[in-house]
């Protein structure tokens, strides 16, 4: 069911994040819940298929291709991915993060002009903030928490691409 939704709502969020990033509604720009969708996606191919270990590298290869049309391309992905396969490995799993990080952000830095894309590195900061600013606990499933982001991020982004 979270898949569905997740997907549903990239579908729904999609015209406004491309109204918001290029001026037109239907261009190949999706928004978070998009790449976030990938990685949910990663994460089911990796945890729940029988599939041989070379198939699942080529597909988890192919979602990153498919997430460079997405905000955050590859990091939504992988970090997801990583989080759940070293669960049980802090050490295993702080690297393949950090090793994600040191291999996508450069790429950010590319945009023009450069420090348009500087605020990314803010990224090698989530394992710090995560230590000491998180207990561990899942959030409030109240339903309007639940669905209050589902509304929001499609409708701040439709408002942001109209006053573009």
């Amino acid at each position: 069911q979270y898949l569905l939704r997740m997907g549903l709502f990239a579908g729904i969020s999609w015209p406004a994040f491309s109204l918001f990033e290029t001026g037109y509604p239907l261009e190949l720009a999706f928004g978070v819940i998009y790449t976030l969708f990938l990685g949910l996606l990663a994460i089911l191919l990796w945890d729940k298929s029988d599939l041989p270990h070379g198939a699942k590298v080529t597909l988890t290869v192919l979602l990153c291709l498919f997430s460079l049309l997405g905000d955050w391309p590859v990091f939504d992905v992988l970090w997801p991915l990583f989080f759940v396969l070293f669960r049980e490995d802090d050490r295993r799993k702080w690297r393949a993060f950090y090793l994600v990080a040191l291999g996508t952000v450069p790429f950010m830095l590319l945009d023009e002009p450069w420090w348009s894309g500087a605020f990314q590195i803010g990224v090698f900061a989530v394992p710090l903030l995560l230590k000491h600013c998180y207990n561990g606990e899942g959030g409030s499933r109240a339903p309007f928490h639940k669905w209050f982001f589902y509304v929001f991020y499609p409708l701040h982004l439709l408002i942001l691409g109209l006053m573009r």
